[in-house]
């Protein structure tokens, strides 16, 4: 029997993820990492929606034909501060931006082009990518219809939705692999890649 003093600990880690909040998705913050690394094997095989996006150059964006034949989505926080990757959002999504851009050249080599989505709007986006000299596009999802179509994790911080940190793999439609919690915001790039590496994609 589990001694009630070793209990204790547990409860108060339980509670203090409790405190952060609510998400909108298919797991909130207050959900345990078992509960979140089930989120990530549920996401495996679902076929991505037809949706209408903006991409940060104001040209408009078909998610579902524009994903196709591979692609690479990170959600990232963007304005407001994560419960994943650190408070501070900011520097987070910064090394997220470019460790994708830094590995461009080696998921070019599996034919994944590398899109970063967040509820921001393109304005937003596109002084971000100006400021980190983002070689790849921002999508911007204001109304964070891909988390409604799949249940994906989201937040909520002084009146402001946000995406939690989460990366999918997508070939022919469907993601093939989904990587949450994030975090470390700079090895997500290299995590996708070991991973494609390990399973001969």
């Amino acid at each position: 029997m589990i001694d009630e003093r070793e209990q204790r600990p547990i409860r108060r880690q339980r509670a203090l993820e409790a405190e952060r909040g609510s998400g909108a998705g298919f797991a909130s913050t207050a959900c345990p990492r078992d509960q979140d690394r089930a989120l990530a094997n549920t996401l495996v095989g679902r076929a991505i929606p037809a949706l209408r996006l903006t991409a940060f150059t104001g040209a408009h964006r078909e998610l579902r034909r524009d994903t196709d034949p591979a692609a690479v989505i990170y959600c990232y926080p963007g304005t407001v501060s994560s419960p994943d990757g650190g408070s501070d959002s900011g520097v987070g999504d910064a090394a997220q931006h470019q460790a994708f851009d830094r590995h461009r050249d080696e998921l070019n080599l599996f034919a994944l082009r590398a899109i970063g989505l967040s509820s921001e709007s393109e304005h937003a986006q596109r002084a971000t990518a100006f400021e980190n000299r983002i070689g790849h596009e921002l999508w911007s999802d204001p109304d964070m219809l891909l988390a409604r179509a799949l249940g994906l994790p989201t937040f909520a911080q002084a009146g402001v939705s946000g995406y939690r940190r989460l990366t999918v793999v997508v070939f022919a439609g469907k993601i093939a692999k989904a990587f949450f919690p994030v975090e470390s915001p700079q090895r997500t790039a290299a995590q996708v890649i070991s991973w494609l590496k390990a399973t001969g994609h």
